[in-house]
């Protein structure tokens, strides 16, 4: 092999291997967004709740209540807190597995439970960090395994000139 493919199999492992090393503070400031997600999502229940009580009503009578009504305001209004609720459901179910992921788990379960508009909001503001923890250094070599196995693999479509020599 000659000494520009080591050189390009190193640099490609090195950049993907850096790339991937941002993977755990990524996962950290996601897992932040998604917290203050939920503190939101909470106080908008609590509101529900409180005006579901002023109608005597539980929070899920009051729902039902808005949702049978022939007013087509009160009907949005009812699918709008269903999904409201939904959400919080869907945010804590979130927020549990991220929280108890191993960094060998971490991106697996981000991916299983990806919301797609906490993940740009928090592509938008990454400030990415020198990895100094052991999940820093697990990504960080996935990435150069998988920098260095896929240009070896795209090498494979430039053979080498092979230089005969010339007979005695």
């Amino acid at each position: 092999m000659g000494n520009w493919r080591k050189y390009l199999y190193l640099l490609t492992g090195l950049i993907i291997g850096a790339t991937f090393s941002q993977f755990p503070e990524f996962h950290q400031q996601y897992f932040q967004r998604l917290g203050g997600t939920l503190d939101e999502l909470d106080r908008q229940v609590e509101a529900l709740d409180s005006r579901a009580a002023s109608t005597d009503m539980t929070r899920y009578n009051y729902i039902r209540h808005l949702t049978a009504s022939s007013d087509k305001a009160a009907q949005m209004e009812g699918e709008h807190l269903t999904n409201l609720l939904r959400r919080q459901f869907d945010v804590q179910q979130a927020l549990n597995a991220l929280g108890d992921a191993s960094p060998q788990m971490m991106a697996i379960l981000v991916l299983y439970h990806l919301d797609i508009n906490t993940a740009k909001a928090t592509a938008e503001v990454y400030k990415p960090a020198v990895p100094l923890t052991i999940s820093g250094g697990i990504y960080f070599g996935i990435g150069f395994l998988i920098g260095y196995i896929l240009m070896a693999f795209l090498m494979l479509f430039f053979p080498r000139k092979v230089l005969q020599s010339e007979p005695d």
